[in-house]
């Protein structure tokens, strides 16, 4: 697990940029099986030529959840659960939906990040509540997301329930042997659209509206080579409760270029492991 510092109390910082590099989502294709798991199966964004399927995002890897000064929890670590409408004790803990294969910690009341992110099962969420929560997400080793200059292109995609709470969202990159995080973009209800499904899980008592929007990493300034995304939820966010985060790489490298973008990957996947 990569080391995070939490700070949960601290205030969204919204860079400046264009409004038009945040998307709405459209055309959302999911598919719900007999046990009561949804996949998503395509997403296409309101005024952009992006479209992200499995075959086009990045896997999610490795991860931290964080609340407090105290509580943080790694990638494959179990994270003490809700699991009933009477129960809102975690600033952000894995839920899922009510007709959905359980968690392998159910009996403990346990979920994994890796149970939530590390697969397509968008009926496995993060519920938030209103005391705030940092979420750290990475790509597999030597996976990238580059900004390509263009607005119009999304590269990050977030689901939420509710349509009522706001998120921060930044990107995580390496410089040198140092993490660091880019200022923190805060997506709100008015940039998100309705994804076409309701979802109602053990912590709420009736289902609710999932919406989505997608963001160009122009928006984060300076361009740099992300090695994933960063979700912080202050005392203001109101407990969003994510369903689903996806990445993609919009550029396509020529051959000699893929080469070199395949090294420095190893590079920087030898810098974090050491």
């Amino acid at each position: 697990m990569r080391s995070m510092s939490l700070a949960v109390s601290t205030v969204l910082t919204v860079a400046g940029a264009a409004f038009a590099s945040i998307h709405g989502v459209t055309n959302v294709l999911t598919t719900l099986d007999g046990n009561g798991d949804r996949t998503l199966d395509s997403v296409s964004f309101i005024g952009s030529p992006t479209v992200m399927t499995p075959a086009t995002w990045l896997n999610w890897n490795d991860g931290s959840l964080g609340y407090g000064n105290n509580a943080s929890f790694g990638w494959a670590n179990p994270v003490p659960r809700d699991m009933n409408t009477s129960e809102h004790t975690y600033p952000g803990n894995p839920d899922r939906a009510d007709k959905s294969t359980p968690y392998a910690g159910e009996a403990q009341k346990t979920g994994t990040l890796k149970e939530v992110f590390g697969g397509n099962n968008i009926s496995h969420i993060i519920d938030g509540e209103g005391k705030g929560y940092k979420l750290d997400l990475y790509f597999e080793p030597g996976k990238i997301v580059q900004d390509d200059g263009d607005g119009d292109t999304v590269e990050f995609c977030l689901f939420e329930r509710g349509w009522n709470s706001s998120i921060g969202v930044a990107g995580i990159y390496m410089d040198g042997n140092t993490l660091k995080y880019t200022s923190y973009i805060q997506l709100t209800p008015d940039d998100e659209t309705y994804a076409g499904w309701k979802i109602n899980t053990l912590e709420i008592e009736k289902e609710q509206k999932v919406v989505g929007a997608g963001l160009s990493v122009d928006m984060f300034g300076a361009p740099h080579d992300y090695i994933g995304f960063s979700l912080l939820a202050d005392k203001h966010s109101q407990g969003p409760d994510i369903v689903a985060v996806r990445a993609q790489n919009n550029v396509v490298p020529t051959p000699g270029a893929a080469a070199l973008l395949g090294l420095a990957g190893l590079t920087a996947t030898r810098r974090r492991r050491a």
